[in-house]
């Protein structure tokens, strides 16, 4: 069986009868007995490289510290130096930190691991979005001053202004697992352009 005979039942895989259903089973059963991987035979085939994605209340640091990374091989660290949208402010055996800041003062810090995921790796995304707390109380200050001018000639009471609590929602994004580090670079190149860092 070609690759675009795969590659068209793998695309109308949703709507295929119990036949085809078992027919692509069976194709992927031998491609695994034989250590063939269909996934990036064909280059245009288009896949989807997150595999879960989950947000969750913790402190992002502590949070980070307890998913110890594997080793990350030369080849994939290749990948890492070629991603040129972004450079990362710190790479180490195990870990890829990246941080950015918008036009909004907003800052973006994600760091990337690879897991032991069954008997099989994956890439796992830990990112944490902020606000620049000198920023907000720039803009806050502003605002007071322009109000300010405002109160004086209503002679209106200043009311005291509370601490905004930090925000500690994380966001988890994992990648599709897998076994070599081959295919390791090739699904980090697509993760790093879906996480869009």
């Amino acid at each position: 069986m070609n690759n675009t005979t795969l590659q068209n039942i793998i695309k109308s895989r949703g709507s295929l009868d119990l036949t085809g259903k078992k027919k692509l089973l069976k194709i992927l059963k031998e491609c695994k007995k034989s250590g063939k991987s269909i996934l990036y035979e064909n280059e245009n085939l288009n896949l989807n490289v997150i595999s879960k994605k989950f947000n969750t209340q913790s402190d992002f640091n502590s949070y980070v510290a307890q998913h110890r990374g594997l080793q990350i091989l030369p080849q994939e660290k290749q990948t890492i130096s070629n991603y040129s949208s972004a450079k990362p402010v710190e790479l180490t055996d195990f870990m890829v930190k990246y941080e950015s800041t918008d036009d909004f003062s907003n800052n973006n810090t994600t760091v990337i691991k690879k897991l032991k995921e069954g008997n099989q790796f994956c890439w796992t995304a830990f990112s944490k979005n902020s606000t620049s707390s000198d920023a907000a109380t720039q803009s806050q200050d502003n605002l007071q001053e322009a109000d300010g001018e405002e109160q004086q000639q209503e002679e209106q009471p200043t009311q005291p202004q509370t601490p905004q609590e930090p925000d500690n929602t994380l966001e988890v994004i994992k990648s599709v697992p897998f076994m070599d580090e081959t295919n390791g670079a090739k699904i980090l190149s697509e993760f790093l352009i879906k996480l869009d860092i």
